[in-house]
């Protein structure tokens, strides 16, 4: 279970395409910023937008199939103001309602226990806050992360390496291994099963983490493989500690 929560104040939302699409990468639209309770949501546009999307444009998010969020309008090529109103709400619907008879058995699929911690931001970024089909979630860029950290993170390109995980069992030992030298994204951290790839850290949260690698005693296990066959997908206990006799910054 999660012992270590963290309370994150910004959030990226991503949108991944449809299973159809020539092109399922992945792509950040967006952040969303609050203190335990969300406040605003605010598109990525121009020279941002592209910078936190390998280059890529927003025309070519589009030509892939994105359309903006539904519920924060059509996503403009200009920058304009944050949305303030209704987020919090419109967030909430993508979490299990707190009053449901089964909440507490929505928290411990996602390794979480009833806390007075577990504020929505908390909450949002702990599950995702995936829906089946719309293709949105939330990820937790680690930011600013100097204290120990029990989290759960997806693996990206699972499917690649279907056949190297059908015997891994839930609880086995994860390597993160940072590849500095990728040519393709100097933050990748390869998540390794014995000799061989599984996946790799979401680029959203690998410099982050890749960060703690350098600085904490990180463990990584199998925690959960689900999905569907056309998109399944796995996830991973992450485990971040201080390291023995060394002072937090």
């Amino acid at each position: 279970m999660i012992k270590h929560l963290g309370q994150p104040r910004r959030l990226i939302l991503e949108w991944e395409p449809p299973i159809e699409a020539s092109d399922r990468k992945r792509w950040s639209i967006g952040e969303v910023i609050g203190d335990g309770v969300p406040s605003s949501f605010r598109y990525f546009t121009g020279t941002e937008f592209e910078n936190n999307n390998d280059g890529r444009t927003i025309d070519a998010a589009r030509q892939v199939g994105y359309r903006g969020f539904p519920a924060f309008g059509p996503h403009k090529d200009e920058l304009v103001k944050p949305i303030e109103t209704g987020v919090a709400e419109t967030l909430a619907r993508r979490l299990a309602a707190r009053s449901r008879s089964d909440f507490n058995d929505y928290l411990k699929h996602h390794l979480l226990q009833p806390s007075e911690m577990l504020t929505d931001m908390a909450l949002l970024g702990a599950t995702g806050a995936r829906l089946p089909g719309d293709g949105f979630a939330l990820t937790d860029p680690l930011d600013n992360i100097t204290s120990a950290r029990d989290m759960v993170i997806e693996l990206v390109g699972f499917r690649h390496y279907l056949d190297k995980t059908l015997d891994l069992p839930r609880g086995a030992v994860l390597q993160l291994q940072p590849e500095p030298d990728s040519e393709h994204d100097p933050d990748a951290i390869k998540v390794i099963s014995g000799t061989e790839t599984v996946g790799y850290i979401n680029r959203l949260q690998a410099k982050g983490l890749g960060r703690l690698i350098q600085t904490h005693d990180v463990s990584a296990y199998v925690h959960r493989f689900n999905g569907t066959p056309t998109r399944p997908r796995a996830y991973a206990f992450v485990q971040v500690r201080e390291v023995v006799g060394q002072v937090a910054a």
